[in-house]
């Protein structure tokens, strides 16, 4: 189980790593330093959005194989659920059955 795990893992970092290639660097070849935040912001949204993806999955892979079961951050944990570290300030959640971010300002 731990297998796909780390799977999915890889693919989500090898994904991160191709948007940056492909789109990350444009920011970096006009006004110079203009961009460099925005770019990390997007960078930070792109890394969320893929560790959400995964986590996710984890969910589901989690139902199917516990049908029945309630699905708590605690039940995540101990089937090998391991969070990602968020940028600054946020955080990820269990809200409604789905794992969700929160954000510095909380939503």
């Amino acid at each position: 189980m731990k297998g796909i795990f780390g799977l999915l893992s890889l693919v989500a970092a090898l994904a991160i790593i191709a948007w940056l290639a492909m789109n990350g660097m444009k920011d970096f070849t006009g006004d110079k330093g203009k961009n460099i935040m925005g770019a990390k912001q997007r960078t930070e949204r792109v890394a969320v959005k893929a560790n959400l993806t995964i986590l996710n999955s984890f969910v589901n892979q989690y139902r199917s194989m516990h049908p029945g079961e309630p699905v708590t951050m605690d039940a995540l944990k101990a089937a090998g659920l391991e969070l990602p570290e968020c940028p600054p300030g946020g955080r990820f959640e269990l809200e409604n059955g789905r794992i969700v971010y929160r954000g510095p300002e909380g939503r």
